[in-house]
Parts: C-alpha cells; structure tokens; sequence
C-alpha cells in the first residue's frame, strides 16, 4: 500500500531551521532511464520496482516536452514510496553521507522539473504544529526538501484540520513548477518548490480560528 501522499503538504515540521550546504553533484552525471536511475534505491524503498513500472505506464504520452522517464520521475515522487526517504535525505545535517545513491534519480526529477514553466503566484502551505515562534517577521529561511503547495487556501484548509495546532504558509513564489499532469494525484493543481527554497518571512497574522497565518 503506497503512503498518503497528502503527508506532502502538511510536513513543513519537518524542516530544519539551520542553514544546509547546496545540494550539488549531480550535474555531471549523464541522464538515465529511471529504472536505471533507481536502482541503488532499491534495497532502501519497498516495492520500488512496482512503483516505477506504475509511474511508466501513466506517463506514455507525457506533456510540456517531457520523455516518458522524465514525467515519471515527477510521477514516482508524488505516489508516496520515494518522496518521504529524498525529503528525509535532503533535511538531513548529514546527508553527504547518504546523498550518492540519490544522485541519478535527483539528476533525472530535477531535469524534468526545469523543463516546466516557473510559477509567479502565491500559493499555500500548512502543517498541523505551531511554527510561529520558529518563523518570525524578518527571519530568513531556507526549505531543504521539495515542497508541495496547493493554489488555493481553500484546497489547503483540509490538509490543516478543523482543530489543534495549525499554521499556515502563504508564500509568494516565482519558481514553483505545476505538476500537476505528471502527478498521480490529477485533481490537484500542485505546485512543487524545489530543494533549497530560500525565502524571508515578512508577516504574520491570525486567522479567525486563531492560528497564525505566515506570509513569506
């Protein structure tokens, strides 16, 4: 059973607050098929082999000028298995150590995602923790693993819950990328930050059921 994919939009927690170094090391390296691309993420993620003959299958007449294993890189990021061990690796203080076998399949994702047009709009992102001492007006801020936001605060307000600890982005992005014809979730206009999304916060609110509402 793949994880819920909805976890994406909701594990802003998950970030550290610390600067990392540049992610880098795969520029290099030469485009594979994703199947070759994966491979030395096998022994790590369950049943990737399944997932990646999915993602193919729903991607053979791909849009916006991609190949078929360029959209099914984005494809196997948003079923679930992947997108929680890369965004693990990426937050990590000591991902050096455990970023090579990520490198090909980063290669492939981010050729896919440069291809897309850049997104210049606001968009929203929540988690179900109280960040507002963490993001405070002025505070500069760098997000290390990819970032899934949603258009509408209408759409994120499910992914918040109607109670308990809240909070919620509101981010004025101009390099977002819609995913969402080569994502397995289509009724989603999901816009993905790529790693390393550097940003300052330049308010704070509260909305009318109390949590704070962070403007970056």
């Amino acid at each position: 059973m793949e994880p819920n994919p909805i976890v994406r939009y909701v594990d802003i927690g998950d970030e550290p607050v610390i600067h990392l170094e540049t992610i880098g090391g795969y520029g290099s390296l030469p485009l594979l098929s994703l199947e070759m691309a994966v491979e030395p993420l096998k022994a790590m993620i369950n049943k990737l082999p399944e997932s990646v003959w999915i993602a193919k299958a729903n991607c053979q007449h791909p849009r916006d000028n991609l190949t078929q294993d360029e959209s099914a890189a984005i494809r196997l990021y948003t079923m679930g298995r992947v997108y929680k061990h890369l965004n693990g690796m990426l937050r990590s203080k000591n991902r050096a150590k455990s970023l090579p076998p990520w490198l090909p399949y980063l290669k492939l994702l981010l050729t896919a995602l440069f291809k897309l047009a850049a997104v210049k709009k606001t968009v929203w992102r929540g988690t179900n923790v109280d960040l507002s001492t963490l993001y405070k007006p002025g505070d500069k801020r760098a997000w290390w693993g990819f970032s899934s936001c949603t258009e509408s605060i209408e759409v994120a307000d499910p992914f918040l819950g109607i109670s308990g600890c809240r909070t919620l982005f509101c981010i004025e992005c101009g390099s977002g990328r819609l995913i969402t014809p080569h994502s397995q979730i289509e009724d989603e206009n999901e816009i993905l930050l790529l790693p390393g999304f550097y940003f300052q916060v330049v308010g704070m609110r509260k909305s009318d059921d109390g949590f704070p509402i962070i403007h970056v």
